[in-house]
């Protein structure tokens, strides 16, 4: 692993990496002197960070073989990253059954910094449809994911992560604070966020947060083309996304 000049990453932080990259590839484990061979690296300053690895269970050490091998904790960080991927294949799953009841397109995201991140999506199959891409990350101000994810946060704890300064995707974005907590209290009471057009022209969200271990983990909605929302859609999809939190909520538990 390797470094161009100038760049930004921190030396002693990839020798790390690098070390867990050799040994995840070791099926027998290697020696000091295997793991400096492997890096190019002088064993003088990979010891102290070897060493310090084997005392903190991210490797671990056999006296009687003199190797390293990947230790308990990185296994746990392993385990940790798969229950994530199995909580995606769940969700989509979810999603898929969102879809096929009620033909839009559904989504799933978690919360990054101030953003709603886009984790799963399954398209509508109707050929007017919203297009958008997993990895996608959208101010939680303007969409009806990112309101469900920040939808048990307190005044001051809401404020501080989305600020004063509301940009304006739309002439339906929310363009103050205390009009986005008037909006968030509705959303308390009702259990459904929604995005009316806020992030993108005439096309509307409704959104539900799915909580783990009491705690607001995801949030997953359904996007409509304004004209195919009516009432009575909209009391469909409540009810889909409702179904679909307790599910979601009773199985990622």
């Amino acid at each position: 692993m390797s470094t161009a000049p100038g760049s930004t990453q921190h030396r002693s932080t990839l020798r790390v990496l690098s070390v867990l990259e050799v040994l995840s590839n070791s099926d027998k484990g290697l020696t000091m002197a295997g793991i400096c061979r492997e890096l190019s690296a002088p064993k003088s300053s990979l010891f102290p960070i070897i060493h310090t690895m084997a005392e903190e269970g991210y490797i671990s050490f056999d006296e009687g073989t003199m190797r390293y091998r990947i230790g308990f904790k990185t296994y746990l960080a392993g385990k940790a990253y798969a229950r994530g991927q199995d909580a995606v294949n769940i969700l989509s799953e979810e999603l898929e059954r969102i879809v096929d009841a009620c033909g839009e397109t559904a989504q799933a995201g978690i919360l990054s910094g101030n953003k709603a991140l886009y984790i799963a999506k399954v398209d509508s199959p109707q050929p007017i449809r919203l297009i958008s891409d997993i990895g996608r990350a959208l101010p939680v101000y303007c969409t009806a994911i990112g309101k469900a994810l920040v939808s048990q946060m307190d005044r001051d704890e809401l404020h501080g992560l989305v600020g004063d300064e509301f940009h304006a995707y739309t002439t339906r974005t929310f363009r103050t604070f205390d009009a986005f907590w008037s909006e968030m209290q509705a959303v308390r009471e009702d259990g459904i966020a929604h995005d009316r057009g806020e992030m993108t022209d005439a096309i509307e969200c409704m959104a539900v947060p799915v909580c783990v271990e009491g705690e607001v983990r995801y949030g997953v909605g359904v996007s409509v083309p304004s004209y195919r929302l009516t009432q009575e859609k909209g009391v469909e999809l409540a009810a889909l996304l409702q179904k679909a939190r307790t599910h979601l909520e009773a199985v990622l538990s």
